[in-house]
């Protein structure tokens, strides 16, 4: 009998006498579908809940009359009556209360109430119909009932009809749906018997307390409980909270973010649509065998203890098994699975799934490589216990074997026969994501599949291996040890402590983090720039700590950090870091961060900055860029190529090698010698090729090599160098090497030699010591008291300002040159020299060479060779010849307001006074002062003759110059 039925008949008998009493008995039934699996395969449920007796009952409809009157004695069936309301919470006359009635039917029974409103929000009118009759309440705030005994039935909602009345049903009889009609909250509770209670569309309590009871909160965020024995409870719409209790219930949340907790039992839960959290027992001592369906939205599913199956549905969900063997599949949407304790099969479904075991006490072995087992690399076969992991199973760390590729005894439903088919089917894991546990004494074995997995090994000394695939690895706490296999794109986090990453073929970002970490990578091209370049962004970071990182690499570009920072994140970190390139074509950057770093480059083109400690940079083959930052003690080779070293805030050594390299440094001081003068051991090879190197120094020591041998080498090289010196103070030495040389002096007191090539020397500020070698080289001293040696070759030499020692040849009078014994001899080529400002000595040495003393006192020596030697201003010495008995043709050049000028060695016949600036023959003055002759110009002696015959000096004995 449905509601309708019951109405029409207690409303068609009120007044027909005493011909016969209403009996029989209303049934209630609930349709479902669910299932647990994939099509075909997989247990499917779809039907209706056994019919229940709600109620026998038999209505008494002979009216009853006060004593001695005919007026009719009408049941109050809530509270005092609807005249005597005075507006609040209405109380039901029915089960505890059933004696309020006072009239009919007085005792507490199985009983029925319906109970109808506008369900209009904010409505407080109330129509209750029971017992055949019908009684409006006005001003209800809230329904309150407690059913009490039998078997009671509490409704708010009405059988959905069409215009003609008729309920609407299927072709099985049920009734398709329902029309709320109550807007105010209710409190029901059911009592004992079996209950079936209504909620409206407000937020309403029900409780079925003992019996087998149905309760359906229909709108609004309600509050279900079913007590004892076997209730079924569904929430409808809104947020709802729902408690199975004992028994084993079917609980279902529909619409809304439900909470639903089984309680003891093995129960039937689904979440319905939206986010739910589910439970299959209150606590894990119930130990119910439950079956969990989340259902849409992102739920939370937890089934404690007993072999519980759980199923996500769609959405991103969250299953735990909890203790015992449990089936978990996650379904549609990237779902995160917990088995929890027991021998568990767990599968993702659709989607990014991740199979976790955070909670696990102990070390946890998982190879989610459905496949193929895992074998343990010999090489780390010490690190763990075990040496082979069995394809698509885990070892959970509770003593128990989790499987994610499995076979299961599945039921499914013919919808058209009604039959319930039994078989065997596989079910394939599909997951993608590991977490491992947090057990410190020892690690986890994380094994990935050929999908692009995500593994963390949270703490403890732990494995991970991604397979193929492009894979994130988060090592976490722990010495960890990564490795990405396969897939040009995997993505590995060391975490804390001393981690291992290993990557053979291919990686696209590696990173150390905290601790002293190794990192072992490759990588490959994945995609081509426009010019057909072979590329793959990679990264590579070290963290804190002393790292040591070996790169090979097929074409690629790739970053290497070592300052500490993750990607976008710029907090420095220290360490004494190692980096290996090898097999290298291309770098975008290597950071090397602070500490002292070793860094050895590969044959790409390196970009290296050393950071803020005292690094070694090796670069290989490729024009690479080396930057050495802050650290007094960087030392910089640049191999072979076209390399720029740079190091603006010190260095102790930079080494161009082979290439036509740019080398920009600068020496700080760092320690200070005997007299406080503060000092720098620093050195600079250019190696072969063509190189420029500028320098910037702080009152430091350095030395420059050109001549292509490291340190503690003896290869010369050649290339044409440009050396700039900026701020120095003081330079040991700089060898050119061979090669026409530029070299650019500083404010330092530079020793520089020239070797082999065509040099150009400036000396600038400071006393320099200045040896062209080999070659047509030009020397311009610059300021300072300067040592300059031309060298073999027609030289150009220049002295500047201050008192300088010119030689136009290697040999120097004094048979010394820096500080080593040579033997003075006399073979040289043409050479120029200008003494410029200051009292100079210059020396002509082999070779026809033109000497020019220029202003002040300057000595003169032409030694051997068809010389011209032109004091200039001053008073000059000059001597054509050397003590060594040099032999040549020399000419004195004289000219008017120059000074006088002492000529040590005139020869006549042999040499010659050359005459400049328009003097000419007839204008001398020719005068003989004891054993030397004395040429004058009007009032002038312009010069003095030693050992010389005033009158051999004829006019033969004069040119015009």
């Amino acid at each position: 009998m449905r509601f309708s039925e019951f109405e029409d008949i207690t409303n068609d008998f009120t007044e027909i006498g005493c011909l016969f009493d209403i009996g029989g008995q209303i049934d209630a039934f609930l349709g479902y579908s669910a299932r647990v699996g994939w099509p075909p395969f997989g247990k499917k449920w779809k039907g209706n809940f056994a019919r229940t007796t709600l109620s026998d009952f038999a209505i008494p409809l002979c009216s009853q009359s006060s004593p001695g009157t005919d007026i009719p004695l009408i049941p109050i069936l809530a509270d005092a009556g609807p005249a005597n309301f005075p507006g609040g919470v209405l109380e039901l006359n029915l089960g505890t209360r059933a004696a309020q009635r006072q009239h009919l039917n007085t005792a507490d029974g199985s009983e029925v109430f319906q109970l109808t409103g506008s369900a209009q929000a904010n409505s407080d009118r109330i129509t209750v119909a029971a017992l055949g009759h019908t009684q409006d309440y006005a001003g209800v705030s809230k329904l309150t009932a407690n059913a009490g005994e039998g078997n009671d039935l509490i409704s708010t909602v009405l059988e959905e009809t069409d215009a003609a009345g008729n309920v609407l049903t299927n072709e099985d009889g049920e009734v398709l749906g329902f029309i709320d009609t109550v807007a105010v909250p209710v409190e029901f509770s059911g009592g004992n018997g079996d209950d079936v209670l209504y909620g409206g569309t407000s937020s309403d309590i029900l409780n079925g307390d003992a019996g087998k009871d149905r309760l359906f909160g229909r709108g609004g965020n309600d509050s279900l409980s079913g007590g004892g024995d076997e209730d079924l409870l569904e929430g409808g719409e809104g947020q709802d909270n729902i408690q199975g209790g004992d028994g084993n219930d079917t609980l279902a949340g529909n619409s809304g973010a439900d909470t639903i907790d089984g309680g003891a039992g093995d129960d039937f839960i689904e979440g319905g649509s939206d986010s739910d959290i589910l439970y299959g027992d209150s606590e894990n001592s119930q130990a119910g065998n439950d079956v969990i369906f989340g259902d849409d939205g992102d739920d939370q599913l937890f089934g404690r203890a007993g072999a519980d199956i759980l199923n996500g549905g769609s959405g991103s969900d969250h299953l735990e098994g909890g203790a015992g063997n449990d089936e978990l599949l996650g379904e549609a949407g990237d779902d995160r699975l917990h088995g929890g304790v027991g021998n568990d099969n767990i599968s993702g479904g659709d989607g990014v799934d991740t199979v976790s075991y955070d909670d696990s006490p102990n070390s946890v072995f998982v190879n989610i490589d459905e496949g193929r087992g895992y074998k343990v690399p010999s090489a780390l076969a010490s690190l763990y216990p075990i040496r082979r992991l069995k394809a698509g199973k885990a070892l959970d760390g509770f003593g128990t074997v989790d499987r994610f590729a499995f076979s299961a005894l599945r039921e499914s439903f013919d919808e058209e026969t009604e039959d319930i088919l039994t078989e065997t089917t596989r079910i394939s894991g599909e997951l993608e994501n590991i977490v491992g546990s947090r057990a410190k004494v020892a690690g986890d074995i994380l094994i990935g599949n050929s999908q692009d997995n995500q593994i963390q090994g949270l703490e403890g000394n732990d494995l991970l291996d991604g397979r193929a695939g492009n894979d994130f690895m988060l090592g976490d706490g722990g010495r960890d040890t990564l490795r990405g296999e396969a897939g040009y794109h995997d993505r590995m986090f060391g975490g804390a402590d001393d981690d291992t990453i290993l990557d053979p073929d291919g990686v696209d970002g590696a990173h150390g983090d905290e601790g002293d970490d190794k990192i072992t990578v490759t990588f490959d091209s994945d995609w081509a720039d426009p010019n057909g370049r072979r590329r793959s962004d990679g990264r590579i970071t070290g963290g804190d700590g002393d790292d040591t990182i070996t790169v090979t690499m097929n074409h690629d570009d790739f970053f290497i950090n070592l300052k500490g920072d993750r990607p976008g994140v710029s907090t420095p970190k220290d360490g004494n870091d190692t980096i290996t390139l090898k097999n290298t074509y291309a770098v975008s950057v290597v950071e090397l961060g602070g500490g002292d770093d070793t860094f050895n480059g590969g044959m790409g083109n390196d970009s290296i900055s050393g950071g803020s400690g005292n690094d070694d940079i090796f670069s290989s083959s490729g024009s690479d860029v080396l930057k050495g930052e802050a650290g007094y003690h960087d030392r910089m080779f640049g191999g072979k190529g076209d390399d720029t070293i740079l190091d603006p805030d010190g260095v102790n050594s930079a080494h161009g090698d082979e290439g036509n390299d740019t080398i920009e440094v600068t020496f700080d001081s760092d320690w200070a010698d005997p007299n406080g003068r503060r000092r720098s051991d620093g050195r600079i090879t250019g190696g072969t090729g063509d190189d420029t190197i500028t320098v910037t120094m702080n009152h430091d020591d350095f030395f420059i090599n050109l001549k292509g041998d490291r340190p503690n080498g003896d290869t010369s090289g050649d290339g044409n160098d440009i050396v700039t010196l900026k701020n120095t103070y003081a330079v040991s030495v700089v060898d050119l090497g061979s090669g026409d040389d530029i070299f650019n002096g500083g404010m330092g007191n530079d020793t520089v030699s020239g070797s082999r090539g065509n040099d150009f020397m400036l000396g600038d500020d400071g006393h320099d010591w200045l040896d062209g070698g080999r070659g047509k080289d030009t020397i311009l001293a610059g300021a300072g008291n300067d040592t300059v040696a031309g060298g073999l070759g027609q030289d150009t030499l220049d002295g500047g300002d201050g008192d300088d020692v010119l030689r136009g040849d290697l040999n120097i009078r004094s048979g010394h040159l820096r500080g080593t014994s040579i033997a003075v001899t006399a073979i040289g080529d043409d050479d120029i020299i200008y003494g410029g400002a200051g009292q100079d000595r210059i020396g002509g040495k082999g070779g026809n060479d033109r000497l020019y003393g220029g202003d002040d006192d300057d000595q003169i020596w032409g030694d051997d060779g068809d010389d011209l030697l032109w004091g200039g201003m001053g008073d000059d010495r000059l001597t054509g010849d050397d003590f060594s008995g040099g032999q040549g043709s020399d000419t004195f050049v004289l000219a008017a307001g120059e000074g006088t000028d002492t000529i040590i060695d005139y020869e006549i016949g042999i040499d010659l006074i050359g005459l400049a600036n328009g003097l000419t023959f007839g204008q001398l003055s020719i005068n003989q002062r004891d054993r030397n002759a004395l040429i004058g110009f009007a009032n002038d002696t312009l010069a003095v003759l030693n050992n010389v015959t005033a009158s051999a000096l004829t006019e033969n004995a004069f040119v015009t110059i």
